[in-house]
């Protein structure tokens, strides 16, 4: 043992940056040696051999740390931007933050990076003027008497669910202004059609309505269908469903899910009643004019008269599909 502790004892030790970053892992000092503190190990005085004395020029010293100074410094990574997880939305006020409002709204948006948390400040009057849902609202007394009637503060600001801050906006816009200052879209008036069928404002929903009909290019049937079930527009439904049996692409997957199965299963039986009809009638055409070719026009040729009454007209085909549609999708 005690040629182990004479060992140690004199092994030089160098200090250099490597170690001294990672001093913290180096065995303890052979003082300090845990097997030699249990022992109570001393070494022998009387030793004659020179390797295990310890010279006075070998005299164990720790050399301090070399200084920082011109040394480059690695700092660490800044942390990402951003609102921390956890801390809540983050909450921004829209140019429809009136500084005389009397009541505020909030609008809830998730983003890839955070949640948004829109706040709007308006005026009573507009809501309860043109809204059934908010003039009957607003009237409730109080839930919490130390928070106060709701919509009386931000901290109160009335969450409205299932809106988009581009619905709101619209609404807004057209409370305030009206659409006559502006041109406007027709995804701003789907969105106007989407806000005030859900918060009962009436009058501007019908507008929205007529508006989106007017449209040269209309919607296509398939969101027709969706729009028309999801905000109750009735008259929209059975011009959808004539157009997606009279076209040439049957439904495809997507189709299906957005319209609901409930709705595609019938659909897609009118489209094969419609087909299996059309089928019969060019056979039935086919034949006649095998069995009796002819060259003259149609009004002189009875032959040909009844071909063109069986493959029938743009406005026949049309009003065969109604039909269908009728008895498939809307049955008694």
């Amino acid at each position: 043992m005690a040629e182990i502790v004479g060992s140690l004892a004199l092994t030089p030790f160098i200090v250099s940056p490597g170690v001294l970053r990672t001093r913290a892992r180096q065995p303890p000092l052979a003082s300090e040696h845990p097997l030699c503190s249990a022992m109570a190990f001393k070494p022998d005085e009387t030793a004659s051999s020179a390797s295990h004395a310890l010279a006075p020029a070998q005299k164990l010293e720790l050399t301090p740390p070399p200084s920082s100074e011109g040394r480059t410094m690695v700092e660490p990574p800044p942390a990402e931007s951003g609102p921390l997880r956890g801390a809540g939305p983050v909450r921004v006020r829209s140019k429809f933050y009136m500084s005389d409002g009397s009541v505020f709204l909030s609008v809830l948006t998730a983003t890839p990076v955070h949640e948004q948390l829109t706040l709007y400040r308006v005026h009573r009057y507009f809501l309860e003027r043109d809204s059934d849902f908010f003039r009957s609202l607003l009237v409730l007394p109080p839930g919490d008497a130390e928070r106060g009637p709701d919509g009386a503060t931000e901290e109160t600001a009335i969450p409205l669910l299932g809106v988009t801050t581009h619905e709101m906006e619209c609404l807004l816009f057209f409370l305030y202004h009206g659409m006559y200052e502006r041109k406007v879209w027709r995804d701003d008036w789907v969105a106007l059609l989407s806000i005030s069928s859900r918060f009962l404002f009436e009058g501007i929903r019908k507008r929205a309505v007529q508006e989106i009909t007017r449209f040269t290019e209309p919607l296509d049937p398939v969101e027709r269908v969706v729009l028309a079930t999801r905000h109750d527009v009735p008259q929209w439904l059975k011009p959808a469903y004539v157009e997606l049996c009279q076209r040439r692409d049957a439904l495809s997957v997507k189709e299906g899910q957005q319209i609901g199965l409930e709705t595609a299963i019938p659909l897609a039986r009118a489209r094969e009643e419609l087909l299996r009809r059309r089928i019969v009638c060019e056979k039935a055409a086919e034949d006649i004019k095998k069995h009796t070719p002819c060259k003259r026009k149609v009004e002189d040729c009875q032959c040909c008269r009844r071909v063109h009454s069986l493959l029938g007209t743009t406005e026949d085909s049309k009003a065969e599909a109604e039909k269908i549609v009728q008895q498939t999708m809307f049955p008694l």
